[in-house]
């Protein structure tokens, strides 16, 4: 019968390891070797309807139509600081999209969301841009106020199925969070600040130019008008800086229009 030799004590703990290391090498040689990633359990935001931004653009067009402009009027601000707290609430649920967070001078620290739990991502945009836009509009009237309270309900109520409650909930919170984040951007902007601006003074600096008289505002109009029309202006490009020119000489004065 053949001996088998017996491994001498001092190397059988060194066997153990060599052994147990193939172990290990032959099992991860035998799996597969690309790591699986988890399934994102939140539907793509591209399978929502656009109903929900729609909506909101209908109203901010009525609130902007209605509302008493603030120290400037310039409505085109809620549209933009709209967009992207629309976008930012979305983001998540967009395969291969990229927040603006960090891309936007002084846009940092909005909210992440997890995506390894489920989200809804029309509770979410609807609750950002309610947010947004009962922030970017204080001067709203009661009526219209209420009319905000209303839509942001009713589309709760419209896209609320299909999601458990505590989706619903997480999905509400974080974009009630991006919304939030984003109005406290805005007033970074300066759009508050109703201080009068002195502009610097010296050497190169810009200095205010004489006022516009009627017979220079005349003269653009003439260099940007259609060749055919400059006839009807030459009387006006005569006109005084004192005054209104003569009745012959001004428009709507008895001039050729």
């Amino acid at each position: 019968m053949q001996h088998t030799p017996e491994i001498a004590a001092p190397f059988k703990p060194v066997a153990a390891w060599l052994l147990l290391l193939l172990l290990l090498l032959g099992s991860m040689a035998c799996s597969d070797s690309k790591t699986d990633t988890p399934a994102n359990p939140s539907a793509p935001a591209a399978s929502y309807r656009a109903d929900v931004a729609q909506s909101w653009l209908n109203l901010q067009l009525e609130l902007v139509r209605t509302t008493q402009a603030g120290p400037l009027n310039i409505f085109g601000r809620p549209f933009g600081y709209s967009g992207v707290a629309g976008c930012e609430a979305v983001v998540p649920g967009i395969a291969g999209a990229t927040s603006l967070a960090g891309q936007l001078n002084g846009l940092n620290g909005l909210p992440v969301a997890d995506k390894t739990l489920a989200y809804n991502w029309a509770l979410s945009a609807n609750a950002a841009l309610a947010t947004i836009n009962r922030g970017i509009f204080p001067n709203a009237s009661a009526a219209n106020k209420a009319t905000i309270d209303s839509l942001e309900t009713a589309n709760v109520a419209a896209y609320q199925n299909g999601a458990d409650a505590a989706s619903q909930a997480r999905s509400i919170d974080f974009g009630k969070k991006v919304g939030a984040a984003v109005l406290e951007w805005s007033r970074t902007d300066g759009y508050d600040n109703a201080t009068a601006y002195t502009p610097p003074t010296g050497p190169g600096l810009w200095v205010p130019t004489a006022a516009c008289s009627l017979g220079q505002a005349c003269a653009l109009t003439l260099r940007l008008s259609r060749p055919e029309r400059r006839q009807g202006f030459r009387a006006c490009t005569a006109a005084s800086t004192t005054g209104l020119p003569a009745k012959r000489r001004g428009p709507g004065q008895g001039s050729t229009p």
